[in-house]
């Protein structure tokens, strides 16, 4: 579905947007805050097997497709798309009736010039996530 619905590489030989879809995915899960935190992934030859991910992206690349995913609307309306997607089959697996829903903001550290002090005196975004708390969910993010 993300690469159906996210924007196709620019060129023949780019990566398909899954593949750096999916490397944000690990990084982050793996306590991850910084782009150049992918090159962890590379080393976890292991796990990369396991999850038959054949290329990794640089970090500067996903920093570009990143950039270019914001810029134009596309990608995030396609990646809202695959959100939805993704929120609703957990929600039917799901057997309860009734959830709490937790918001949170999170910090994103970064030396962007644009960025602002958090309350943690570091410099970086502090957007603002929705969670369904049984479950782990994130189904709303403000940014």
């Amino acid at each position: 579905m993300i690469d159906r619905e996210l924007p196709p590489p620019g060129s023949g030989r780019g990566y398909k947007p899954s593949q750096i879809v999916m490397s944000l995915v690990l990084m982050l899960h793996g306590g991850g805050r910084k782009l150049g935190e992918l090159r962890e992934i590379k080393g976890e030859v292991s796990l990369r097997e396991l999850l038959q991910m054949e290329g990794l992206p640089a970090s500067c690349t996903v920093g570009d497709w990143l950039r270019r995913m914001g810029r134009d609307g596309k990608g995030l309306s396609g990646l809202a798309k695959v959100e939805r997607h993704q929120i609703v089959a957990v929600l039917k697996r799901d057997k309860r009736k009734e959830y709490t829903l937790d918001s949170d903001a999170t910090i994103i550290e970064t030396e962007k010039e644009e960025a602002k002090w958090t309350y943690k005196k570091e410099k970086g975004y502090q957007p603002l996530l929705g969670f369904i708390s049984e479950i782990g969910l994130v189904i709303a993010d403000e940014f």
